[in-house]
Protein backbone atom coordinates (compact mmCIF):
# COMPACT_ATOMS: atom_id res chain seq x y z
CA UNK A 1 0.00 0.00 0.00
CA UNK A 2 1.08 3.69 -0.69
CA UNK A 3 1.26 6.30 2.28
CA UNK A 4 -1.11 8.06 2.54
CA UNK A 5 -0.84 11.50 1.90
CA UNK A 6 -1.19 14.38 4.11
CA UNK A 7 -4.36 16.35 5.76
CA UNK A 8 -5.56 18.70 3.62
CA UNK A 9 -3.56 17.31 -0.03
CA UNK A 10 -4.95 18.05 -2.84
CA UNK A 11 -4.32 17.79 -6.69
CA UNK A 12 -6.50 20.51 -7.95
CA UNK A 13 -3.15 22.87 -8.23
CA UNK A 14 -1.43 19.96 -10.63
CA UNK A 15 -4.62 19.14 -12.47
CA UNK A 16 -4.74 22.94 -13.58
CA UNK A 17 -1.39 22.84 -14.80
CA UNK A 18 -1.74 19.39 -16.92
CA UNK A 19 -4.83 21.33 -18.52
CA UNK A 20 -2.68 24.50 -18.93
CA UNK A 21 -0.23 21.84 -20.88
CA UNK A 22 -2.83 20.09 -22.98
CA UNK A 23 -4.28 23.48 -24.01
CA UNK A 24 -0.48 24.71 -25.03
CA UNK A 25 -0.73 21.86 -27.62
CA UNK A 26 3.06 21.59 -27.79
CA UNK A 27 2.93 17.97 -28.79
CA UNK A 28 0.45 18.84 -31.94
CA UNK A 29 2.57 21.08 -33.17
CA UNK A 30 5.82 18.67 -33.20
CA UNK A 31 7.08 20.79 -29.79
CA UNK A 32 7.78 17.77 -28.06
CA UNK A 33 11.52 18.50 -26.20
CA UNK A 34 9.49 21.39 -24.91
CA UNK A 35 6.34 19.32 -24.07
CA UNK A 36 8.20 16.55 -22.29
CA UNK A 37 10.12 19.08 -20.25
CA UNK A 38 7.39 20.54 -18.73
CA UNK A 39 5.27 17.81 -18.19
CA UNK A 40 8.56 16.13 -16.40
CA UNK A 41 8.48 19.00 -14.20
CA UNK A 42 4.45 18.59 -13.32
CA UNK A 43 5.24 15.29 -12.78
CA UNK A 44 8.39 15.82 -10.42
CA UNK A 45 6.33 18.50 -8.64
CA UNK A 46 3.67 16.60 -7.50
CA UNK A 47 5.45 13.78 -6.55
CA UNK A 48 6.81 15.79 -4.11
CA UNK A 49 4.24 16.80 -2.63
CA UNK A 50 1.86 13.53 -2.91
CA UNK A 51 4.73 11.48 -1.03
CA UNK A 52 7.35 14.27 0.49
CA UNK A 53 9.86 12.82 -1.66
CA UNK A 54 12.73 15.58 -2.90
CA UNK A 55 11.62 14.58 -6.81
CA UNK A 56 12.82 18.12 -8.03
CA UNK A 57 16.39 17.67 -7.21
CA UNK A 58 16.93 14.03 -7.59
CA UNK A 59 17.66 12.30 -10.77
CA UNK A 60 14.84 9.39 -12.23
CA UNK A 61 16.98 6.76 -10.49
CA UNK A 62 17.35 8.48 -6.91
CA UNK A 63 13.05 9.05 -7.40
CA UNK A 64 12.70 5.66 -7.97
CA UNK A 65 14.85 4.65 -4.99
CA UNK A 66 12.64 6.84 -2.81
CA UNK A 67 9.44 5.55 -3.99
CA UNK A 68 10.84 2.02 -3.64
CA UNK A 69 10.76 2.43 -0.16
CA UNK A 70 7.05 3.80 -0.32
CA UNK A 71 5.34 1.02 -3.17
CA UNK A 72 5.82 -2.53 -2.92
CA UNK A 73 7.04 -3.86 -5.83
CA UNK A 74 4.74 -4.83 -8.36
CA UNK A 75 4.39 -8.76 -9.75
CA UNK A 76 3.71 -7.66 -12.80
CA UNK A 77 6.66 -5.57 -14.05
CA UNK A 78 9.20 -6.69 -11.09
CA UNK A 79 12.07 -8.22 -12.36
CA UNK A 80 11.67 -11.68 -10.50
CA UNK A 81 11.24 -14.69 -12.49
CA UNK A 82 7.95 -15.04 -14.21
CA UNK A 83 6.83 -18.47 -12.28
CA UNK A 84 3.35 -18.28 -13.51
CA UNK A 85 0.41 -20.27 -11.18
CA UNK A 86 -2.84 -19.93 -12.25
CA UNK A 87 -6.16 -20.99 -11.64
CA UNK A 88 -8.62 -21.07 -14.78
CA UNK A 89 -12.13 -20.22 -13.84
CA UNK A 90 -14.42 -23.37 -13.79
CA UNK A 91 -16.20 -24.05 -16.63
CA UNK A 92 -19.16 -26.42 -16.68
CA UNK A 93 -20.15 -28.50 -19.74
CA UNK A 94 -23.83 -30.28 -19.81
CA UNK A 95 -23.25 -33.73 -21.00
CA UNK A 96 -25.27 -36.93 -20.97
CA UNK A 97 -24.11 -40.26 -19.57
CA UNK A 98 -26.22 -42.67 -21.23
CA UNK A 99 -27.34 -40.94 -24.82
CA UNK A 100 -28.72 -43.91 -26.41
CA UNK A 101 -31.68 -43.57 -24.10
CA UNK A 102 -32.43 -39.88 -26.18
CA UNK A 103 -33.17 -42.51 -29.52
CA UNK A 104 -36.39 -42.73 -27.24
CA UNK A 105 -37.61 -39.40 -27.52
CA UNK A 106 -38.30 -40.40 -31.70
CA UNK A 107 -41.10 -42.16 -30.35
CA UNK A 108 -42.96 -39.51 -28.33
CA UNK A 109 -43.83 -38.28 -31.91
CA UNK A 110 -45.63 -41.17 -33.65
CA UNK A 111 -47.73 -41.65 -29.81
CA UNK A 112 -48.94 -38.00 -29.97
CA UNK A 113 -49.78 -38.82 -33.49
CA UNK A 114 -51.55 -42.68 -32.38
CA UNK A 115 -53.47 -40.75 -29.52
CA UNK A 116 -55.14 -38.11 -32.04
CA UNK A 117 -56.36 -40.83 -34.49
CA UNK A 118 -57.23 -43.22 -31.78
CA UNK A 119 -59.48 -40.03 -30.10
CA UNK A 120 -61.07 -38.78 -33.99
CA UNK A 121 -62.21 -42.73 -34.25
CA UNK A 122 -64.19 -43.03 -31.33
CA UNK A 123 -66.28 -39.95 -32.37
CA UNK A 124 -70.03 -40.93 -33.72
CA UNK A 125 -72.55 -38.56 -35.86
CA UNK A 126 -75.53 -38.25 -34.25
CA UNK A 127 -78.62 -35.55 -34.92
CA UNK A 128 -79.44 -33.61 -31.70
CA UNK A 129 -81.90 -31.30 -32.30
CA UNK A 130 -80.53 -28.63 -29.43
CA UNK A 131 -75.97 -29.03 -29.32
CA UNK A 132 -76.22 -27.23 -25.48
CA UNK A 133 -75.73 -30.23 -23.53
CA UNK A 134 -72.98 -31.17 -25.63
CA UNK A 135 -71.04 -28.23 -25.51
CA UNK A 136 -67.33 -28.74 -24.46
CA UNK A 137 -66.44 -28.33 -20.84
CA UNK A 138 -63.32 -27.94 -18.90
CA UNK A 139 -64.09 -31.89 -18.33
CA UNK A 140 -63.69 -32.97 -21.40
CA UNK A 141 -61.07 -30.57 -22.76
CA UNK A 142 -58.81 -31.58 -19.92
CA UNK A 143 -59.67 -35.28 -20.88
CA UNK A 144 -58.21 -34.71 -23.77
CA UNK A 145 -55.26 -33.11 -22.94
CA UNK A 146 -54.29 -35.71 -20.87
CA UNK A 147 -52.76 -38.21 -22.86
CA UNK A 148 -51.00 -35.61 -23.80
CA UNK A 149 -49.18 -34.72 -20.41
CA UNK A 150 -48.52 -38.10 -19.99
CA UNK A 151 -46.45 -37.93 -23.80
CA UNK A 152 -44.70 -34.75 -22.24
CA UNK A 153 -43.91 -37.14 -18.44
CA UNK A 154 -42.44 -39.96 -20.50
CA UNK A 155 -40.41 -37.66 -22.44
CA UNK A 156 -38.99 -36.01 -19.40
CA UNK A 157 -38.20 -40.07 -18.06
CA UNK A 158 -36.66 -40.84 -21.45
CA UNK A 159 -34.38 -37.69 -20.39
CA UNK A 160 -33.70 -38.51 -16.83
CA UNK A 161 -32.54 -41.76 -18.26
CA UNK A 162 -30.10 -40.66 -20.30
CA UNK A 163 -28.50 -39.09 -16.73
CA UNK A 164 -27.86 -35.59 -17.57
CA UNK A 165 -24.62 -34.58 -15.70
CA UNK A 166 -22.63 -31.36 -14.92
CA UNK A 167 -18.93 -31.82 -15.92
CA UNK A 168 -16.77 -29.22 -14.08
CA UNK A 169 -13.65 -28.29 -15.32
CA UNK A 170 -10.62 -26.34 -13.45
CA UNK A 171 -7.06 -25.93 -14.79
CA UNK A 172 -4.23 -25.74 -12.64
CA UNK A 173 -1.39 -24.16 -14.31
CA UNK A 174 2.12 -24.12 -13.17
CA UNK A 175 5.24 -23.16 -15.18
CA UNK A 176 7.48 -20.71 -15.92
CA UNK A 177 7.45 -18.03 -18.86
CA UNK A 178 10.04 -16.12 -21.05
CA UNK A 179 10.88 -12.65 -21.04
CA UNK A 180 10.37 -10.98 -24.33
CA UNK A 181 11.17 -7.64 -25.49
CA UNK A 182 9.93 -6.07 -29.19
CA UNK A 183 12.05 -3.48 -30.32
CA UNK A 184 10.36 -2.01 -33.13
CA UNK A 185 11.95 0.46 -35.92
CA UNK A 186 9.39 3.31 -36.34
CA UNK A 187 11.48 5.37 -38.86
CA UNK A 188 10.11 6.90 -41.51
CA UNK A 189 11.30 4.24 -43.90
CA UNK A 190 8.69 2.12 -42.38
CA UNK A 191 5.91 3.54 -44.14
CA UNK A 192 7.28 1.96 -47.35
CA UNK A 193 4.05 0.90 -49.54
CA UNK A 194 5.76 -2.67 -50.59
CA UNK A 195 3.72 -4.19 -47.80
CA UNK A 196 0.23 -3.45 -48.23
CA UNK A 197 -0.79 -0.84 -46.45
CA UNK A 198 2.61 -0.32 -45.18
CA UNK A 199 5.46 -2.18 -43.21
CA UNK A 200 4.22 -0.34 -40.05
CA UNK A 201 0.93 -1.48 -40.16
CA UNK A 202 1.77 -5.14 -41.55
CA UNK A 203 4.63 -5.61 -38.69
CA UNK A 204 1.96 -4.20 -36.01
CA UNK A 205 -0.77 -6.75 -36.85
CA UNK A 206 1.72 -9.33 -36.85
CA UNK A 207 3.31 -8.59 -33.40
CA UNK A 208 0.06 -8.19 -32.17
CA UNK A 209 -0.70 -12.14 -33.00
CA UNK A 210 2.54 -12.81 -32.13
CA UNK A 211 1.95 -11.28 -28.38
CA UNK A 212 -1.66 -12.96 -28.19
CA UNK A 213 -0.05 -16.49 -28.73
CA UNK A 214 2.28 -15.57 -25.51
CA UNK A 215 -0.21 -16.57 -22.92
CA UNK A 216 2.17 -17.42 -20.42
CA UNK A 217 5.15 -14.67 -20.87
CA UNK A 218 5.87 -11.21 -19.94
CA UNK A 219 6.20 -9.01 -23.12
CA UNK A 220 7.31 -5.41 -23.26
CA UNK A 221 8.07 -2.82 -25.73
CA UNK A 222 10.77 0.02 -27.58
CA UNK A 223 11.02 1.11 -30.43
CA UNK A 224 13.52 3.49 -31.81
CA UNK A 225 13.79 6.14 -35.00
CA UNK A 226 16.78 8.28 -34.34
CA UNK A 227 16.74 7.63 -30.79
CA UNK A 228 15.10 4.82 -28.68
CA UNK A 229 12.80 4.70 -25.73
CA UNK A 230 10.80 1.83 -23.84
CA UNK A 231 7.31 2.37 -25.29
CA UNK A 232 5.89 -0.09 -22.30
CA UNK A 233 7.59 -1.64 -19.45
CA UNK A 234 7.74 -5.80 -19.68
CA UNK A 235 4.41 -7.07 -18.84
CA UNK A 236 2.05 -9.92 -18.25
CA UNK A 237 -1.11 -7.47 -19.26
CA UNK A 238 -1.06 -8.60 -23.12
CA UNK A 239 -3.81 -6.07 -23.75
CA UNK A 240 -1.46 -3.12 -22.81
CA UNK A 241 1.42 -4.29 -25.16
CA UNK A 242 -1.18 -4.68 -27.70
CA UNK A 243 -2.98 -1.49 -27.15
CA UNK A 244 0.71 0.37 -27.23
CA UNK A 245 1.29 -1.72 -30.67
CA UNK A 246 -1.39 -0.71 -32.34
CA UNK A 247 -0.78 3.31 -31.45
CA UNK A 248 2.51 3.08 -33.05
CA UNK A 249 3.49 5.44 -35.56
CA UNK A 250 6.52 7.05 -37.21
CA UNK A 251 6.10 10.57 -36.37
CA UNK A 252 6.76 9.43 -32.38
CA UNK A 253 9.72 11.08 -32.68
CA UNK A 254 11.54 14.93 -33.75
CA UNK A 255 14.77 12.92 -34.83
CA UNK A 256 14.51 10.74 -37.85
CA UNK A 257 17.42 7.76 -38.24
CA UNK A 258 17.80 4.06 -38.15
CA UNK A 259 19.33 3.55 -33.95
CA UNK A 260 19.73 0.24 -33.98
CA UNK A 261 21.63 0.15 -31.13
CA UNK A 262 20.13 2.50 -29.38
CA UNK A 263 16.71 0.51 -29.05
CA UNK A 264 18.75 -2.89 -28.72
CA UNK A 265 20.66 -1.52 -25.76
CA UNK A 266 17.29 -0.29 -24.24
CA UNK A 267 15.63 -3.46 -24.47
CA UNK A 268 18.74 -5.41 -23.02
CA UNK A 269 18.92 -2.68 -20.11
CA UNK A 270 15.48 -3.47 -19.30
CA UNK A 271 15.90 -7.51 -19.17
CA UNK A 272 19.26 -7.59 -17.74
CA UNK A 273 18.15 -7.55 -13.90
CA UNK A 274 15.54 -10.69 -14.95
CA UNK A 275 15.73 -13.81 -13.18
CA UNK A 276 13.73 -15.34 -15.69
CA UNK A 277 15.70 -18.44 -17.17
CA UNK A 278 15.22 -17.14 -20.87
CA UNK A 279 15.54 -13.93 -22.18
CA UNK A 280 14.42 -13.15 -25.17
CA UNK A 281 14.67 -9.73 -27.83
CA UNK A 282 12.59 -9.71 -31.13
CA UNK A 283 14.45 -6.63 -32.92
CA UNK A 284 12.59 -5.85 -36.64
CA UNK A 285 14.47 -3.50 -38.30
CA UNK A 286 14.40 -2.10 -42.25
CA UNK A 287 17.69 -0.53 -42.64
CA UNK A 288 20.91 -0.08 -41.45
CA UNK A 289 22.17 1.61 -37.99
CA UNK A 290 22.65 5.18 -39.24
CA UNK A 291 22.01 7.08 -35.95
CA UNK A 292 22.33 6.89 -31.86
CA UNK A 293 25.79 6.71 -30.14
CA UNK A 294 25.57 3.07 -29.22
CA UNK A 295 27.31 0.87 -31.83
CA UNK A 296 24.90 -2.15 -32.55
CA UNK A 297 27.44 -4.90 -31.82
CA UNK A 298 28.54 -3.31 -28.58
CA UNK A 299 24.74 -3.74 -27.58
CA UNK A 300 24.96 -7.45 -28.72
CA UNK A 301 27.96 -7.93 -26.66
CA UNK A 302 25.94 -6.21 -23.87
CA UNK A 303 23.10 -8.51 -24.44
CA UNK A 304 25.25 -11.71 -24.67
CA UNK A 305 27.07 -10.87 -21.40
CA UNK A 306 23.23 -10.77 -19.99
CA UNK A 307 22.14 -14.41 -21.71
CA UNK A 308 19.96 -12.48 -23.78
CA UNK A 309 18.86 -14.06 -27.18
CA UNK A 310 18.36 -11.57 -29.92
CA UNK A 311 16.53 -12.17 -32.56
CA UNK A 312 16.92 -9.81 -35.55
CA UNK A 313 14.72 -9.37 -38.70
CA UNK A 314 15.16 -7.42 -41.91
CA UNK A 315 11.63 -6.72 -43.68
CA UNK A 316 11.37 -5.19 -47.56
CA UNK A 317 11.18 -6.70 -50.33
CA UNK A 318 14.44 -7.08 -52.54
CA UNK A 319 14.61 -4.45 -55.30
CA UNK A 320 12.80 -1.23 -55.00
CA UNK A 321 9.89 -0.67 -52.63
CA UNK A 322 7.81 3.19 -52.88
CA UNK A 323 9.22 5.28 -49.72
CA UNK A 324 8.61 8.47 -48.45
CA UNK A 325 11.59 11.05 -49.48
CA UNK A 326 9.95 13.90 -48.28
CA UNK A 327 7.65 16.05 -46.66
CA UNK A 328 5.63 19.05 -47.50
CA UNK A 329 4.61 22.29 -44.84
CA UNK A 330 1.23 20.71 -44.72
CA UNK A 331 3.06 17.55 -43.16
CA UNK A 332 1.60 15.71 -46.84
CA UNK A 333 4.43 12.77 -47.48
CA UNK A 334 6.02 12.38 -51.34
CA UNK A 335 7.28 9.02 -52.14
CA UNK A 336 9.65 7.63 -55.03
CA UNK A 337 10.71 4.07 -56.03
CA UNK A 338 13.98 3.90 -53.64
CA UNK A 339 16.14 0.91 -53.64
CA UNK A 340 15.72 -1.31 -50.42
CA UNK A 341 18.63 -1.45 -48.07
CA UNK A 342 18.63 -3.84 -45.03
CA UNK A 343 22.28 -4.44 -43.41
CA UNK A 344 21.70 -8.25 -43.29
CA UNK A 345 25.52 -8.83 -42.63
CA UNK A 346 24.96 -6.61 -39.03
CA UNK A 347 21.64 -8.21 -38.31
CA UNK A 348 23.08 -11.29 -38.71
CA UNK A 349 26.14 -10.78 -36.55
CA UNK A 350 23.69 -9.39 -33.74
CA UNK A 351 21.92 -12.81 -33.83
CA UNK A 352 25.23 -14.98 -34.06
CA UNK A 353 26.76 -13.15 -30.98
CA UNK A 354 23.91 -14.31 -28.56
CA UNK A 355 23.08 -17.16 -30.41
CA UNK A 356 19.30 -16.48 -32.09
CA UNK A 357 18.82 -16.59 -35.74
CA UNK A 358 18.38 -13.97 -38.39
CA UNK A 359 15.26 -13.70 -40.35
CA UNK A 360 14.47 -11.73 -43.84
CA UNK A 361 11.00 -10.98 -44.38
CA UNK A 362 9.94 -10.31 -47.73
CA UNK A 363 6.12 -10.26 -47.38
CA UNK A 364 3.66 -10.20 -45.06
CA UNK A 365 3.36 -13.97 -45.29
CA UNK A 366 7.03 -14.16 -44.83
CA UNK A 367 7.04 -11.89 -41.66
CA UNK A 368 3.75 -14.18 -40.10
CA UNK A 369 6.25 -17.39 -40.68
CA UNK A 370 8.75 -15.81 -38.73
CA UNK A 371 7.21 -14.68 -35.68
CA UNK A 372 5.91 -18.29 -35.87
CA UNK A 373 9.24 -19.92 -36.19
CA UNK A 374 10.65 -17.56 -32.93
CA UNK A 375 7.44 -18.71 -31.15
CA UNK A 376 8.05 -22.04 -31.92
CA UNK A 377 11.83 -21.97 -31.12
CA UNK A 378 11.25 -20.56 -27.66
CA UNK A 379 8.85 -22.19 -25.80
CA UNK A 380 7.38 -21.96 -22.74
CA UNK A 381 7.18 -24.85 -20.27
CA UNK A 382 3.76 -24.45 -18.39
CA UNK A 383 2.32 -27.77 -16.91
CA UNK A 384 -1.34 -27.94 -16.37
CA UNK A 385 -3.32 -30.15 -13.75
CA UNK A 386 -7.39 -30.68 -15.05
CA UNK A 387 -9.62 -31.54 -12.12
CA UNK A 388 -12.95 -32.49 -12.96
CA UNK A 389 -15.74 -32.78 -11.19
CA UNK A 390 -19.11 -34.67 -12.52
CA UNK A 391 -22.52 -34.06 -11.11
CA UNK A 392 -26.07 -35.78 -11.71
CA UNK A 393 -28.04 -33.57 -13.05
CA UNK A 394 -31.56 -35.53 -13.90
CA UNK A 395 -32.78 -35.42 -10.38
CA UNK A 396 -35.21 -32.37 -11.90
CA UNK A 397 -36.30 -34.21 -14.82
CA UNK A 398 -37.55 -37.52 -13.02
CA UNK A 399 -39.03 -35.31 -9.96
CA UNK A 400 -41.16 -33.84 -12.46
CA UNK A 401 -42.00 -36.37 -14.61
CA UNK A 402 -43.28 -38.57 -11.23
CA UNK A 403 -44.97 -35.36 -10.27
CA UNK A 404 -47.41 -35.05 -14.02
CA UNK A 405 -48.47 -38.61 -14.18
CA UNK A 406 -49.26 -38.97 -10.11
CA UNK A 407 -51.15 -35.36 -11.13
CA UNK A 408 -52.62 -37.37 -14.20
CA UNK A 409 -53.74 -40.11 -12.38
CA UNK A 410 -55.34 -38.24 -9.94
CA UNK A 411 -57.63 -36.28 -11.94
CA UNK A 412 -58.26 -39.56 -14.74
CA UNK A 413 -59.65 -41.10 -11.76
CA UNK A 414 -60.76 -38.88 -8.31
CA UNK A 415 -61.86 -35.65 -10.52
CA UNK A 416 -63.57 -36.25 -13.73
CA UNK A 417 -66.72 -38.59 -14.01
CA UNK A 418 -65.82 -41.08 -16.79
CA UNK A 419 -68.61 -41.70 -19.17
CA UNK A 420 -69.77 -44.99 -19.70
Amino acid sequence: MVKAPPAGHSTSHHTEKFETLKQAQLWQKGQFKEFHTQLTYILREYLESRYGILALESTSSEIATQLKNLIPEDPVTSNQSPVTSHQSPVTNMPTFAQPYFLLLLLLLPVAGWWYWRNGRMREVALKFSDLRPWQATWKTLLMQALPYVRLFAFGLLIIALARPQDIFKKEEIKGEGIDIFLVMDVSNSMLAEDFSPNRLEVCKQVAEAFVEKRRYDRIGLTIFSGEAFTQCPITTDHRVVMEFLSQLRTDLFEEQGTAIGMGLSSAVNRLKDSDAESKVIVLLTDGDNNAGYIPPLTAAELAKKYNIKVYTIGVGTDGYAKMPFMQRANGELIYRNVRVEINEELLTEIADITGARYFRAVSEKVLAGVYESIDQLEKTEIEITTITRTAEAFYPFAGVALLLLLLEWLTHHLFIRRFP
